[in-house]
């Protein structure tokens, strides 16, 4: 058994022609959303050994902030995860060392909502992930390379709206 933990970025500072898009920022919402996500994944008993995490400032401050909440978990940076299409994230991850059993995935849309669209045959092939939302799949293989389309199960997904009103972490 397999198990993946993929992520979008938390909220940033919105897009301007005057920014560069790979160094956009999180704002104080993302911060606190990512600290959420962080305290949730922590809390749930089960973490990811490794994470794949897209190279964009908003990529990496998200992981930092699941880091700070005591996510012990080493991370690979992946330029190539930053404007990657679904099949190049699905590379990425069916080259997890295959002596990991939990990964993370941290990155960007559309790729996130596409890969776990496509994990779990969903009928439009694309789940929406607003910024934060963190998404647990499970799949029945030993090694990585057997990750494909349409193998996952989906555990759960959670966004940072729902833990702001619940004020807490699972038990």
């Amino acid at each position: 058994m397999k198990i993946l933990d993929v992520m979008r970025h938390a909220k940033t500072e919105p897009w301007s022609a005057r920014c560069d898009d790979h160094e956009r920022q999180l704002t104080q919402r993302g911060l606190r959303d990512a600290s959420l996500i962080g305290n949730f994944l922590v809390g749930s008993g089960r973490m990811p050994q490794v994470a794949i995490v897209s190279s964009a400032k908003r990529t990496r401050q998200t992981f930092q902030r699941l880091s700070e909440c005591g996510l012990a978990t080493s991370a690979e940076v992946a330029d190539s995860l930053y404007g990657a299409t679904a099949n190049g994230a699905l590379s990425l991850i069916q080259g997890v060392d295959n002596a990991v059993d939990h990964a993370m995935v941290v990155g960007h849309e559309p790729t996130m909502g596409d890969i776990i669209g496509l994990f779990i045959s969903a009928p439009r092939a694309h789940l929406e992930m607003p910024t934060g939302v963190l998404c647990r799949l499970s799949f029945d293989v030993d090694v990585w390379e057997s990750v494909y389309w349409g193998g996952a199960a989906l555990e759960w997904l959670i966004r940072p709206s729902v833990l702001r009103g619940a004020g807490r972490s699972p038990q």
